[in-house]
């Protein structure tokens, strides 16, 4: 499966509070809170995934 990188965007984390379920993104390789949107072309299909500071450096 080939993954071509399409577009790459920084977002904020979001402030949730306790109260509500946290719905925040987690990154796809460490699971901390995501930073950065990766969207992907992979077989005629889009794949969107999340990355943490550390980890988007890697994305290519």
């Amino acid at each position: 499966m080939q993954k071509t990188l399409l577009s790459l965007k920084e977002f904020p984390i979001p402030v949730t509070n306790r109260r509500h379920k946290d719905k925040r993104k987690r990154c796809v390789k460490c699971g901390s809170l995501a930073s950065h949107e990766a969207v992907f072309k992979v077989e005629g299909a889009s794949l969107v995934e999340w990355y943490c500071t550390l980890h988007v450096q890697g994305v290519k």
